[in-house]
């Protein structure tokens, strides 16, 4: 292996580890845990009340028919 490929890939694995801890920093830090929590409850299809659709499965009422 030339000494010129083995600096390049020693460099590109250095990146790709910095890289990889700075994502994993970014998704623990504190002031993206309440924006994951919201998107945790959506895939689950709870909605945050502020948000709540009109038209939503949890909204079992149906509105009286004249007859």
């Amino acid at each position: 292996m030339d000494t010129g490929w083995g600096i390049a890939a020693g460099l590109w694995t250095a990146l790709s580890m910095l890289l990889f801890l700075l994502v994993v920093v970014w998704a623990y830090s504190r002031h993206n845990r309440a924006r994951f929590e919201e998107a945790a409850q959506l895939a689950v299809g709870e909605h945050p009340p502020e948000e709540q659709p009109e038209h939503s499965a949890s909204n079992t009422e149906q509105p009286e028919q004249q007859t």
